[in-house]
């Protein structure tokens, strides 16, 4: 079997279009490709950020929707979410940054089965990621999720959803 090319994060973003203009659920080949990236040692910020969210996407959403076979506890491929992993990644100190606690602790308070095995912690994660964002005073704002896909489209549209976040 000869391997799949690893695309760059363009050309994924390119396989999302459609669905972030409301095409159909075809996320699975960008999500695939994004798997692909990672397995391959291609552990670049947004490949993990994009990866992450595809993975909980799968299954905070249904997949007649968004064209993403839930991965959480999937036997038919012998693994689990790459979710955990990523998080332990993006959370380090060299990585962490106010985009990583908005999104990470959204998804995780909003959906913490979706991101792996200890539900309670996962929930306590997300409380603390999202408390931490909040009282940072400063981004992500709205635009520096511009042209990033279906992650983009969709964290564009909660930061929208929670401006008041830095009122005083």
């Amino acid at each position: 079997m000869t391997p799949s090319p690893i695309l760059t994060i363009a050309e994924i973003t390119a396989l999302e279009q459609s669905y972030v203009v409301g095409e159909g659920p075809v996320l699975g080949p960008a999500r695939d490709a994004l798997a692909n990236r990672w397995d391959s040692g291609l552990r670049d910020r947004e490949t993990a950020l994009r990866l992450a969210f595809m993975e909980w996407y799968s299954c905070s959403e249904p997949e007649f929707l968004t064209g993403l076979h839930d991965n959480y506890n999937d036997a038919d491929r012998g693994r689990q979410t790459y979710f955990p992993e990523i998080f332990a990644y993006v959370s380090s100190s060299a990585h962490a940054d106010d985009e990583v606690r908005f999104v990470f602790g959204w998804m995780a308070k909003a959906f913490p089965w979706c991101c792996g095995d200890t539900l309670g912690d996962w929930e306590r994660d997300g409380n603390s990621l999202w408390d931490q964002w909040r009282h940072s005073g400063s981004g992500p704002q709205v635009s520096a999720f511009a042209d990033r896909g279906a992650y983009g489209q969709y964290f564009a549209h909660i930061r929208a959803s929670h401006p008041q976040v830095f009122e005083a």
